[in-house]
């Protein structure tokens, strides 16, 4: 069987790009990790934060919670898959928005 000397050249130089040194895939692997480390970091403050404003008695609102127009939807729900959020936690999905303490007296105290 006989092979077209384009079709020879061609797949040479296809390996060529997509061969990785191994320092590359060293760096791609830190690279991710710093990536994960600082979203946990991110969720794990936020899930201490909003745990201490509902201590306080304060309300926390999540981005999920409005529209486009800042106004409450009527049925919020997270934008993540269930199992995720039973698997990670939904501060992974979910972004503080809001902070209310208006109906809380002395909070200095509470600090």
């Amino acid at each position: 069987m006989k092979v077209s000397p384009g079709k020879q050249s061609a797949t040479p130089a296809l390996s060529r790009y997509l061969r990785f040194s191994l320092r590359t895939f060293f760096l791609l692997i830190i690279a991710t990790g710093v990536w994960l480390s600082v979203i946990s970091n991110r969720a794990r403050i936020q899930k201490q934060t909003v745990d201490r404003v509902n201590q306080l008695g304060g309300q926390v609102g999540f981005d999920y919670q409005f529209d486009d127009k800042m106004s409450w939807r009527k049925d919020p729900k997270l934008p993540a898959p269930v199992w995720m959020i039973d698997l990670i936690g939904a501060d992974y999905a979910r972004s503080v928005t809001i902070v209310n303490f208006e109906n809380v007296s002395n909070i200095a105290r509470q600090i």
